[in-house]
């Protein structure tokens, strides 16, 4: 089980040439950010606060649990932060991609994604930001991510920011508590935006991807 707390934002094309620069320049570090492109495949769960999809040999299924309003950079940046758990299944199919298309193909409630990711990870060390390869999968306590995305022949960008968190915590009211309380979690999110270009990031556009989906495929009726 992984619990996080996430802001993501969406934008129909490309995101600004300014926006790439502070991501790929800018930012703390120099490790590689750039993934491997692929697909994923999403189930339309007609509700906004459950994800379903098949990723990287992975079912994953993701439940929201609560949203909070956000701003940062003297309102220059505002979101909803939302409260994830996620489940992960390990599946081993005979050829890759082989069961994920043949679903895809068969059922119009699957939506695929084609996904180009940029990501940086972090964590706090001595009191220090610090990027940590892409390869480590135990010692990230954030991380930050550009995607660009192909889904029903549509371009979008989304730029996403995820805060994992440890499963002792309690659910009660932790994430007013983390954005009002937690020096970590303020720094962090403080350091990755405090050169964030003057590209507005706005309530309106910010959802996860259940919602991104049902937007979508309203919009094509």
């Amino acid at each position: 089980m992984l619990r996080s707390l996430e802001l993501r934002w969406f934008f129909k094309g490309i995101l600004p040439i300014p926006v790439y620069q502070w991501f790929t320049d800018i930012l703390p570090g120099n490790e590689k950010i750039e993934e491997k492109p692929r697909a994923d495949y999403y189930l339309a769960t007609q509700s906004i606060d459950l994800g379903v999809k098949f990723s990287r040999q992975q079912l994953q299924v993701k439940i929201r649990k609560y949203n909070v309003d956000f701003t940062l950079n003297n309102n220059n940046i505002q979101g909803s932060l939302e409260y994830w758990i996620r489940y992960d299944w390990d599946y081993l199919p005979p050829q890759e991609n082989t069961i994920t298309d043949k679903i895809y193909e068969r059922f119009s409630s699957i939506i695929k994604i084609d996904k180009t990711r940029l990501i940086r990870k972090y964590k706090i060390l001595d009191n220090q930001l610090v990027q940590i390869p892409l390869s480590n999968t135990t010692d990230t306590q954030c991380s930050i991510e550009i995607t660009k995305i192909n889904v029903k022949e549509q371009t979008w960008s989304t730029l996403g920011f995820d805060w994992f968190l440890n499963n002792k915590i309690p659910e009660s009211t932790f994430i007013v508590d983390y954005i009002t309380n937690n020096k970590t979690f303020n720094k962090t999110i403080n350091e990755l935006f405090k050169k964030y270009p003057v590209f507005k990031l706005t309530q309106s556009n910010s959802f996860g991807y259940p919602y991104f989906l049902s937007k979508i495929s309203k919009e094509e009726k």
